[in-house]
């Protein structure tokens, strides 16, 4: 009878054992610890592609918005990914290289030797590249001569600007003996009307010429 009875003990113990096994293994399986979810991944990308957009975007309304033509920028708001868009940029450069049998694109590094300097020398409250000088002279590099009144004061004024004289602002006169899509023989005058520093295209013309140009490269 002892027998029967630790056979009895036997069958429930492990019975019950069996039992917790399979509660056991029927539950699911525990999240793994410290493994982000995917959609962490997502955002991941999500930022990548935010911050090349921003370089990239950088790049035409920065680097070359005062030399990019509006077709160029159509085409390239048009792109799709980051590879077209440096087949893009590589051929911007390629066209405006004056000798394409060099390694060295002497376009472009003038180009970005414009930026510098407008930076350096035309800044005032804003950056250089964006004041009137500086967007001028990046667009169509050092003037071929400048006339430079910082103080302002009495001006005898030529007779074609109707001779006489006038009391002026400090003004500037930049001289160009060509400038493509305008013209020859060029003279654009800048005045600094509040005193800042700021010399602005003054109201010629001119004036209007180049702000259509600065307009359609907008």
């Amino acid at each position: 009878m002892a027998k029967v009875g630790s056979l009895r003990n036997f069958a429930f113990v492990f019975g019950a054992t069996a039992l917790t096994a399979v509660g056991v293994w029927a539950q699911p399986p525990d999240k793994p610890r410290n493994v982000k979810p995917e959609t962490d991944v997502s955002d991941k990308v999500r930022t990548v592609k935010a911050e090349s957009k921003k370089v990239y975007e950088k790049w035409m309304e920065t680097d070359v918005a005062y030399i990019i033509t509006p077709e160029e920028k159509k085409a390239f708001k048009a792109l799709a990914t980051d590879d077209e868009r440096e087949n893009f940029i590589e051929n911007f450069w390629r066209r405006r290289d004056p000798n394409p049998d060099t390694e060295e694109n002497e376009y472009r590094e003038e180009y970005y030797e414009r930026i510098a300097y407008a930076n350096e020398h035309y800044a005032s409250g804003i950056p250089g590249w964006k004041t009137d000088r500086g967007r001028t002279y990046i667009a169509w590099g050092k003037p071929d001569g400048v006339e430079s009144h910082p103080s302002g004061g009495s001006y005898d004024r030529p007779s074609y600007e109707g001779g006489g004289s006038t009391t002026t602002y400090p003004f500037e006169t930049w001289f160009y003996r060509h400038l493509d899509n305008i013209g020859d023989g060029i003279e654009i005058e800048f005045a600094d009307p509040t005193g800042t520093g700021e010399y602005r295209i003054a109201l010629t013309p001119m004036r209007r010429t180049l702000c259509e140009q600065y307009r359609e490269r907008a």
